[in-house]
């Protein structure tokens, strides 16, 4: 037994062309292979005519209602709605093109600007964190930096000539080192800030509000100038 049709959907003449072709068959009572060997055409192609896809050819339109002994009017209609379909099926496709085309423009005129690069940041302390935030931040601002080595540090803090002993290469790398959770000592991170292009006094005084706090001192004046 042969599968009932799935129904004609939408709206338009493709459609309605594909229903008078099927109300033709159903007049005939005729199924598809017996469509096909009065019509000449094989049966999967007047299914395919009569499914309200893509218009068939005007033969297989003609043959089909034909085969149905559809007369004078109705093949008048069948012309007349098949004209219609194809006219309506190449302006979609025309619409479809020109959808396409302004696709291909957008995503090439994408691919042809450049990207905004995101500034990044330089990495600042927090006075109110931890000193395992500031040793992060620290370590944050060499990589920020371009990440010089430990030696090169040493080298620029001898260079600024700002400080009387400056830190040693292994000094520096001890305090920068990705195990040390506590605070290295002022001058250390002063200098590391300092050939790292950051704000010292910016750094300097969030090392005091931290290290202040870790020694339970919550008051201001003597005990932070002592400190510094």
């Amino acid at each position: 037994m042969a599968r009932p049709e799935k129904p004609v959907r939408g709206t338009g003449p493709g459609a309605d062309l594909a229903r008078l072709l099927r109300r033709l068959r159903a007049q005939a009572r005729m199924d598809y292979r017996s469509l096909a060997a009065k019509a000449g055409f094989a049966a999967s192609t007047l299914a395919a005519a009569a499914a309200g896809g893509s218009p068939p050819t005007l033969d297989v339109a003609l043959a089909f209602g034909g085969a149905c002994g559809a007369a004078g009017p109705d093949l008048d209609e069948i012309k007349r709605l098949r004209e219609l379909a194809v006219s309506v099926d190449q302006e979609s496709e025309r619409t479809w093109r020109v959808r396409e085309t302004a696709r291909a423009v957008d995503r090439a005129r994408a691919r042809s600007t450049p990207k905004k690069k995101r500034p990044v940041s330089q990495p600042a302390p927090d006075p109110d964190g931890s000193s395992a935030q500031f040793m992060r931040q620290l370590r944050a601002l060499r990589v920020w930096d371009g990440e010089p080595s430990s030696r090169e540090i040493a080298h620029r803090a001898i260079r600024a000539r700002s400080y009387e002993m400056p830190p040693s290469r292994t000094t520096i790398s001890e305090a920068l080192s990705p195990r040390r959770g506590h605070l290295p000592a002022l001058s250390v991170v002063r200098a590391i800030v300092d050939a790292c292009s950051g704000p010292v006094d910016d750094w300097t005084d969030a090392w005091r509000a931290i290290r202040l706090r870790e020694l339970g001192y919550e008051g201001e004046g003597e005990g932070e100038a002592q400190l510094g």
